[in-house]
């Protein structure tokens, strides 16, 4: 029998059709970005440093990307510029950008001021703009001001069913950076989040607030190319170092060559502010990296860390983390990430061996042909004990294990169309059956305008206890230069095994992002649902200011 919907499904639908006319009605302008290369001069532990800076158009929160087939890859995003140099923040911290690649502008922070400040294609040559001697002291002298982001989130949920469990949240988002701290080569870092839970139970009937705060980094940098050395000190997370989470301590980096840098770090583990009783455990360790190639041929870069964690003189974990990546052009390409535990004392007792993989991941692609590239993942994961989880018992962690692999494809299509298709298989111990699942959409580009697209996904999955199928219909308009708006209709079913009957839930998105001034964007999402599970409306509000 098909579920009875609670509202009326004939209001739904002509909503949907309503401002899916709305946006396909929108006629854009659009004026195609000038793809002039930026080239990659220095590669250090924190930055990517570009040889072009503000007199060659760049400005702070500019994305960059490399050329991968016929599409771009965003890869980086301009932190700091100067008038002949720009630093940036990696985007894909596993690599994919090498020195000497050539990145181009795919997204500015300030469309709305393209004009103010042209693309300039007289570039200077990779030896003209080696970071040895770029920027200039002029240059370095116009960059010394603060730059970061300041953003700020509110979620409001109005639930429409029974149990009136409406919830809001509000966060807020601070990312300081204050480069040159007394005219030296320090640069202090802040990162801190705020929020706002207020729900939890009806707020029509009182409800409950709570504030939580965290503050994620607040660091002294070091990063200056030409001395070859990089430290972070204060609380942390060293971004070829993700893997090893945050701590409060020192990280050094020392550059032996252009391709081969060598590291230590050593701390606290932070003690957050919900995590208080936790035992604090001290980390520390050393890594190396090496990097060779450039994008537009062979490449190859590979990091490996040992880091240790202890509780005073007791041993909660040590392990090997090592990722890389190799790839030719943009033919193949191949990563990894590996984690492998080396057990001592009670560990040893625990896992009955000297050494356990506990991670492991590896993702290919492979372009076949210039409109089809196919691609396969691996990972495999289980549980491991650390300081606090010692004394659970090894069949509990057993039955954690999870192993899938997933194949995916990409057409590019005549006339804008791109297909794109996975299959997925995952097991984990202890469950009766293994789950399947697999993803199809085709989307167009070019609807009803050069900036307009629409897009088909259907996804579903097969496990021991549960069946499912996801439906979704979305369109979209680039507005102007800085602003695009889309909407979206979906349907959600899924049978719990042993139950006969279908539960069934559907929704209606509308998405919207538009540039307010110069680096400031404000995001707005409004989802209605309705079915046997959710019937409620959720807002998202969201604003965004770079400097």
């Amino acid at each position: 029998m098909r579920p009875r919907l609670r509202v009326s499904q004939n209001g739904l639908i002509g909503f949907a059709g309503l401002l899916a006319g709305v946006v396909c009605s929108m006629v854009a302008s659009y004026a195609a970005q000038s793809l002039t290369p930026f080239a990659v001069t220095y590669i250090s532990m924190e930055h990517v440093y570009l040889g072009g800076g503000r007199g060659a158009g760049l400005a702070i929160g500019d994305t960059l990307s490399v050329k991968q087939g016929d599409s771009l890859v965003p890869v980086l995003e301009i932190v700091s510029v100067s008038t002949h140099s720009a630093s940036c923040k990696n985007l894909r911290p596993t690599g994919r950008v090498k020195v000497g690649d050539s990145v181009f502008i795919v997204l500015r922070a300030v469309d709305s001021t393209v004009a103010a400040r042209p693309l300039s294609s007289d570039l200077r040559t990779r030896r003209d703009t080696d970071l040895r001697h770029v920027p200039t002291g002029a240059a370095r002298r116009a960059s010394v001001h603060p730059t970061g982001s300041f953003s700020l989130l509110h979620n409001q949920w109005w639930d429409r069913g029974s149990s009136a469990r409406d919830f809001a949240q509000s966060t807020g988002d601070l990312h300081l950076r204050i480069p040159r701290l007394w005219g030296t080569g320090l640069t202090a870092v802040l990162r801190a989040n705020l929020r706002r839970d207020f729900g939890n139970a009806s707020m029509r009937s009182g409800g409950q607030k709570q504030w939580t705060d965290r503050l994620y980094e607040m660091s002294i940098v070091y990063d200056r190319p030409s001395t070859g050395i990089s430290f972070y000190a204060g609380r942390v997370m060293v971004p070829r170092l993700a893997t090893i989470g945050y701590f409060d301590g020192v990280a050094i980096e020392q550059g032996l060559s252009e391709t081969f840098r060598v590291g230590i770090f050593g701390g606290m583990e932070p003690r957050w502010h919900y995590l208080d009783s936790r035992p604090q455990l001290q980390k520390y360790g050393g890594y190396f990296a090496l990097t060779t190639g450039n994008f537009s041929g062979t490449h190859f870069d590979l990091m490996m860390a040992a880091a240790g964690e202890f509780h005073a003189s007791i041993v909660s974990r040590e392990a090997l983390h090592v990722s890389g990546h190799v790839g030719s052009g943009n033919r193949w390409d191949i990563s990894h990430a590996i984690e492998l535990d080396l057990n001592s004392g009670w560990r040893k007792q625990n896992a009955q061996t000297a050494l356990s993989l506990s991670s492991l991941y590896i993702d290919g692609r492979y372009r076949l042909t210039n409109w089809l590239t196919t691609g396969v993942s691996y990972d495999n994961r289980k549980n491991y004990w650390t300081y606090e989880t010692r004394t659970i018992v090894d069949s509990l962690f057993d039955t954690h294990v999870r192993e899938g692999i997933r194949t995916r494809a990409d057409l590019n299509l005549p006339k804008g169309f791109t297909f794109r298709g996975s299959l997925g298989y995952r097991s984990q111990r202890g469950e009766p059956d293994q789950s399947t699942s697999y993803t199809a959409g085709i989307d167009k580009r070019g609807f009803l305008g050069r900036r307009g697209s629409i897009g088909f996904q259907l996804s579903s999955f097969s496990g021991s206890t549960l069946n499912g199928r996801d439906l979704s219909l979305r369109v979209g308009q680039g507005l102007g230069a800085s602003s695009t708006f889309d909407v979206a209709v979906g349907q959600y079913s899924y049978r719990t095994t042993g139950i006969g009957s279908v539960q069934l839930n559907q929704w209606i998105e509308c998405n919207a992002r538009t540039g307010l001034v110069r680096t400031a964007f404000l995001s707005l999402n409004y989802r209605y649902s309705t079915g046997e599970d959710i019937i409620g409306n959720r807002l998202q509000v969201g604003c965004t200011y770079s400097f």
